[in-house]
């Protein structure tokens, strides 16, 4: 994002940041929707929810209650470890189907099905980067799509989850997950000679972890460093199935491409993390699946309209 917000510019977050980092610092006082700046009132303390000011309004804009998504390892087999990737894969796609969870995010859906099928993830055999940002990642699912080397899937319902190893520090214009940044989503238009534009939505993560140096890259927010992959593409994820154009409404400057977002320009996952302030095991929890298996789900609870807040499993869906 540009470093100086205009007067009436469209500022939806679209990233996933630490409060009071420089990260979480910079996008919260840019975000925000031209006309829609109400000030708080004084019955409710900043920072404490309930924060019904913060309810998520729908503009009109895209949502995908019908999804699909398919990982991408970015850096080869060598910077990852085996059980990482296998947990991650099915802790994401467990969390992403689950019933609870699912009841409190189908408020945004009335009258809609949710589902979300799962491509088989792959191991991209690229050398592993030590900075990764927006270009990189739209040069590569564009690259991905011209090379015929998608799945042959819906696009307009597809996000491709691009993921990077131990190391790498990802990249938003003159931000990074070394500042909090923990992840983020888009979209990217691409055209093949003699066909139409074709719109390949994608989101990026960091490996969120201590370094050897003691500093954190991206946001730590569980035991192990796949939890906080998993917490940060759920986050993402759900995004998505709210607010798929959010880059169109940047880019256009127009509020009728947004989906579900809120006046101050949140997504469904954003304010829960800043109202958690530095304590993030407040939204960044481990729930128990509702299945069989009961296995432990590494997610971050989303802002939900019912509660005026963060909200997670629900055993029924709100009415």
């Amino acid at each position: 994002m540009p470093s100086k917000k205009s007067a009436s510019k469209i500022w939806p977050m679209k990233v996933q940041v630490r409060a009071h980092s420089r990260s979480g610092h910079y996008y919260k006082k840019n975000a925000g929707l031209p006309g829609n700046k109400i000030p708080s009132p004084k019955a409710i303390a900043p920072g404490v929810n309930p924060a019904p000011l913060h309810d998520l309004i729908f503009h009109g804009g895209k949502t995908v209650p019908q999804m699909q998504y398919k990982n991408y390892f970015i850096g080869g087999t060598a910077s990852w470890k085996a059980p990482d990737i296998a947990s991650i894969d099915a802790a994401l796609a467990a969390a992403m189907s689950d019933r609870q969870l699912n009841n409190m995010v189908s408020q945004y859906f009335p009258g809609s099905k949710m589902s979300c099928d799962v491509i088989e993830s792959q191991i991209l055999e690229i050398p592993k980067p030590k900075t990764f940002g927006e270009p990189d990642v739209q040069g590569l699912v564009k690259k991905l799509f011209t090379d015929g080397s998608l799945p042959n899937s819906d696009l307009s319902t597809t996000i491709f989850n691009f993921m990077l190893p131990s190391g790498s520090v990802l990249k938003l214009g003159k931000d990074s997950s070394l500042h909090g940044l923990g992840g983020y989503h888009g979209s990217v238009h691409v055209k093949k000679p003699g066909q139409g534009s074709t719109t390949l939505y994608y989101s990026v993560g960091v490996f969120s972890e201590i370094l050897p140096n003691g500093n954190e890259n991206g946001i730590v927010a569980f035991d192990k460093s796949w939890k906080s992959v998993v917490g940060t593409f759920y986050h993402e994820l759900n995004e998505f199935r709210t607010d798929a154009d959010v880059d169109d409404a940047s880019n256009a400057d127009n509020n009728d491409f947004l989906g579900w977002v809120s006046r101050q320009g949140e997504e469904i996952g954003d304010q829960p993390i800043f109202a958690a302030g530095n304590d993030l095991s407040k939204v960044f929890k481990q729930v128990k699946a509702a299945g069989a298996k009961k296995i432990s789900l590494p997610v971050q609870f989303l802002y939900s309209n019912f509660a005026h807040g963060a909200e997670g499993p629900l055993a029924k869906p709100h009415q």
